[in-house]
């Protein structure tokens, strides 16, 4: 590509058949929402020869939004922007039938070709696609991380936009 991508090496082999739905769901869930501006643009996947799964992406080499706000304070008009940078790439996900499910400053990631730098949703790893059988979970409960959980996500409600809200 004679560009700089970033390559995620999944740890579970495809040989199990809920690995595989696992990385299925990652895919299409990342593919259906991959051309909007705040959304990490996936390039290619892919399985090496001992079957674990990778994808390539966009280098987002500005780091996470948490290492961002691990630095100290943020300018309030930044922090607005990156909200509703952030807030406009998980409504096109929304749209696209797509629950993140585990929204959280880790999975914010930096481009740090612009100042200040744009944010970019990363890592479906855990998304619910509504419209598809696909998704082997028919609730919410259990997926995420459990500090930037909704409520209704941890009482195992079944995905909504407004879960993925609450965790921005």
């Amino acid at each position: 590509l004679e560009r700089p991508v970033a390559v995620k090496v999944d740890s579970r082999p495809l040989d199990d058949p809920r690995n595989e739905r696992r990385f299925m769901r990652e895919v299409q869930a990342a593919s259906r929402i991959s051309g909007h501006p705040h959304v990490v643009s996936l390039v290619d996947t892919g399985k090496l020869p001992d079957l674990r799964p990778y994808l390539v992406m966009e280098l987002c080499a500005g780091g996470s939004l948490y290492d961002l706000v691990s630095r100290g304070p943020t300018p309030a008009s930044d922090a607005v922007a990156l909200v509703e940078a952030a807030a406009s790439a998980l409504g096109a996900a929304h749209a696209a039938g797509v629950m993140h499910r585990d929204v959280k400053p880790a999975n914010i990631l930096m481009d740090d070709a612009s100042a200040p730098p744009a944010p970019r949703v990363a890592d479906f790893g855990v998304a619910r696609i509504c419209d598809s059988a696909v998704s082997t979970r028919s609730t919410g409960g259990g997926a995420g991380t459990p500090l930037y959980m909704s409520p209704e996500a941890a009482d195992g409600l079944p995905a909504a936009p407004s879960m993925d809200v609450y965790s921005l």
